[in-house]
């Protein structure tokens, strides 16, 4: 579960990765289901916010105002391009409350201008029952060791100057991965 944190200054402590992650989705209330927060440029392709980011951030601010901790199913809608280095303000309204789950609508505004809405199932995984799919039975061929895999990062390295958070992420793909073997 995320958790808010006070801003940081980034210089004073060197953070692992998902240290920055948890500073850069932080949050703070304003009132009961309307939070603030600030869009940084280090999840960024060119000086546009990653949705993926930007949805980090929604689902930070509906995690503070229900019971259910999981998001079981999240859509979104991205209206306008958000502004890197500003603040952003996050409005979560409960639609419906239920034992075992609560959908929410989240909207993300900067300078009062909607930049992306989300329409979310959260629930508690720990208490589900019944029939459930689990993954790892379901692969046909396990994932080789990572020693067996191909370092890719260099192959993409020519984007990282439009993706900023390209350099924070190692690309490694199975040595027998068609992409790699067509590409290469």
């Amino acid at each position: 579960m995320f958790r808010s944190l006070a801003p940081m200054k980034l210089a004073a402590r060197k953070f692992s990765s998902l240290s920055r992650l948890d500073l850069d989705i932080a949050i703070n209330r304003v009132k009961d289901f309307q939070f603030r927060g600030e869009v940084t440029n280090r999840w960024s392709v060119g000086n546009a916010p990653n949705g993926g980011y930007l949805m980090m951030m929604a689902i930070n601010a509906a995690q503070q105002c229900i019971e259910h901790p999981d998001p079981l199913s999240i859509t979104a809608y991205y209206a306008d391009k958000a502004i890197e280095s500003h603040p952003v303000d996050i409005a979560v309204r409960i639609v419906t409350k239920a034992r075992s789950s609560t959908t929410l609508h989240i909207t993300m505004s900067q300078a009062g201008n909607t930049k992306s809405e989300y329409l979310a199932v959260f629930g508690n995984l720990d208490k589900f029952q019944g029939f459930s799919f689990n993954n790892k039975q379901s692969l046909k061929s396990p994932l080789p060791p990572r020693s067996e895999c191909v370092d890719c990062s260099d192959i993409f390295r020519t984007r990282e100057q439009h993706v900023t958070y390209f350099p924070k992420m190692k690309k490694v793909l199975p040595s027998n991965e068609p992409f790699l073997t067509g590409f290469l």
